[in-house]
């Protein structure tokens, strides 16, 4: 147990090395890059391929 009032809130800093991929697609079914989701008010999704970092965010 963690002690208040240091019960995780803070800052996290991750640093990793490695690449990311866009998994997100247009209307037309195109791959599309970040802001492209954003635009049409949803979330983009991605993968991570790092050292500490790995998968998929949906």
């Amino acid at each position: 147990m963690i002690p208040r009032p240091g019960y995780g809130g803070g800052t996290v800093i991750v640093r990793d090395r490695g690449t990311h991929e866009p998994l997100s697609h247009d209307p037309a079914g195109r791959p599309a890059g970040f802001a492209e989701p954003l635009r049409r008010g949803h979330h983009p999704t991605f993968r991570l391929n790092g050292s500490a970092l790995r998968g998929d965010c949906a």
